[in-house]
This record gives structure tokens, sequence and C-alpha cells, in this order.
């Protein structure tokens, strides 16, 4: 009895993890189509407005902060190098 239900499981398992194209194209097609009329066009250009201005915040912080980082390590590397430059000179 227990070994026709683990069977059975499998089958359906099997059967249910199968999927094909056109059910995978209809099922997206079909959400697109079912939220198209629910989102007006007011939201959309909202949405691809702050979108952009998200986009351009992002790349600025990360453009300014590599520009700050490269100086700072920069600036820490040339005066370490001066430095051990005034050792090595004074120890001769």
């Amino acid at each position: 009895m227990m070994k026709k239900k683990l069977k059975l499981m499998r089958k359906t398992s099997e059967m249910m993890s199968f999927k094909s194209l056109s059910t995978v194209v209809g099922t997206c097609g079909g959400t697109f189509l079912a939220t198209l009329p629910v989102i007006g066009s007011d939201d959309l250009i909202r949405t691809g407005i702050l979108a952009f201005v998200g986009a351009v915040v992002s790349f600025s912080v990360s453009f300014s902060l590599k520009i700050v980082v490269r100086n700072f390590f920069s600036a820490n590397f040339k005066s370490d190098i001066n430095f051990r430059k005034k050792k090595d000179s004074e120890e001769v």
C-alpha cells in the first residue's frame, strides 16, 4: 500500500514539474495583460522618472566615492614613500 502511494506521488510530481514553452508564455502574458489595466499611465511615468533619478544619484555617488577613495589612498601612499625616503636618507 505504501509503495503504491509513493509511486503515485512520484508520477504526480513528474507530471507537475514538466513545463512547456506555451504554458510559460501563456502564464506570463496573462499576468502582464491582467495587470495592465490596473496600472495607470501616470504611475508608469512616475516610475520612469523615479528610476531615472535613482540611476543618476547612484552613478554620481559611486563616481564621487571612487574619486575620493583614489585620492585618499594615493595621498597616503605618496606620504608613506616620502617618509621612507626621509628615513633612509637619515640613516646614511
